[in-house]
């Protein structure tokens, strides 16, 4: 099984690759939510163009989601965009896969590095 260090580099090398450039805190943070589990990221997949710098919100948003995951994913829209409001709060119903993500995901946006 593919590891979510794993999967989040295998994602941040191809966005390197097609962008030419680092990823920047935004995408870090958002793509370490969105890779926290294969099944996460295949969901989440469709509905992102890495070459354009697109993510398709919505579309994200309309897939069927845990309570947990929606959370997580609520975060990364919010880190991606530099805007928008989650509740705090609302973590601590986060299981520790999850939880850890979430909290490695705040400190991606904030500039530190894995």
């Amino acid at each position: 099984m593919t590891s979510h260090r794993q999967l989040y580099d295998t994602i941040t090398e191809t966005y390197v690759r097609l962008r030419g450039q680092d990823v920047d805190r935004n995408w870090r943070a958002f793509l370490w939510c969105a890779s926290v589990r294969p099944d996460v990221w295949a969901k989440v997949q469709p509905h992102v163009d890495i070459a354009q710098s697109l993510v398709d919100w919505d579309g994200i948003e309309r897939a069927h989601w845990s309570g947990g995951e929606q959370l997580l994913i609520a975060l990364a829209k919010s880190l991606y965009r530099n805007q928008g409001a989650v509740d705090v709060a609302d973590f601590a119903r986060l299981d520790g896969e999850l939880w850890s993500a979430a909290l490695r995901a705040l400190k991606l946006h904030r500039g530190d590095r894995l």
